[in-house]
């Protein structure tokens, strides 16, 4: 008789045995993990997902494959439920996009005014960020017009290879 289990668990069952033999079961698991009222259905979409994709399996993997795949529904359905679905007009997907690619641009800026020394970091956060003519910048900081200009070329070249040393090649503007 051991011979016999052996030999039908290595077989593999055809997607009717499996259905008759397993649905019940596949159900049920369903109902008491939370599908609540939906444990017929998301049995039904696990078989629809064993049909779709050809599984073979055998009478010991079936269960355990098909118990699986309807958690993964019930899981997903669940997030489905709780995660609130917020309906994005057309404009506002590029107005997201564009604010990331700010909050990115940021970053890198923030990054890059990292690898310069700090009179190098003043003079660019003047002269680009509060965007001052280098004459002003240089009222400001008490310097001269031309270490002004200097400054800011030595930080942009700073950041340069401070990105290159991180393996980031992106252009940085020369201004």
């Amino acid at each position: 008789m051991g011979e016999a289990l052996s030999s039908e668990s290595k077989e593999s069952l055809t997607f009717d045995e499996a259905y008759t033999r397993y649905f019940r079961l596949v159900a049920h698991y369903a109902t008491r993990k939370g599908a609540e009222g939906k444990g017929e259905d998301a049995a039904q979409e696990a078989f629809l997902r064993m049909w779709k994709h050809g599984q073979e399996l055998s009478h010991e993997e079936a269960p355990r494959w098909l118990l699986t795949v309807v958690r993964r529904i019930i899981i997903d359905d669940y997030r489905k439920r709780t995660v609130p679905q917020v309906p994005l007009e057309e404009g506002d997907v590029g107005a997201l996009s564009d604010d990331l690619e700010m909050v990115e641009l940021r970053s890198l800026i923030e990054q890059g005014l990292g690898f310069m020394n700090d009179a190098q970091r003043s003079t660019v956060e003047l002269a680009y960020g509060q965007d001052c003519p280098y004459q002003e910048v240089a009222d400001k900081t008490g310097v001269q017009v031309g270490t002004v200009k200097s400054r800011v070329s030595y930080g942009v070249r700073a950041a340069r290879l401070g990105f290159e040393g991180l393996g980031i090649t992106a252009d940085i503007v020369n201004y």
